[in-house]
């Protein structure tokens, strides 16, 4: 009777399994808002943002921390 009941279940739910796995979906694009990276050398790390990525530096009164956004948010 316990053979027969796992054959059952696998008869009704192998195909559902099968169908749901093959499903695909609409993914939205990642936006960070906040995003924070330690580096050993925050001066140079900031620069090749600015140099290479676009960013720009954001004064702050914070001298542990340098800020950097996107110019085009």
């Amino acid at each position: 009777m316990k053979t027969l009941l796992q054959i059952f279940l696998l008869v009704c739910f192998l195909p559902i399994n099968n169908f749901s796995q093959n499903l695909k979906e609409e993914l939205k694009a990642i936006r960070f808002e906040h995003l924070r990276i330690n580096v050993p050398d925050k001066e140079a790390t900031a620069k090749w943002y600015v140099d290479n990525v676009g960013l720009e530096i954001i004064s702050s009164s914070d001298e542990e921390v340098i800020y950097l956004r996107d110019l085009y948010i």
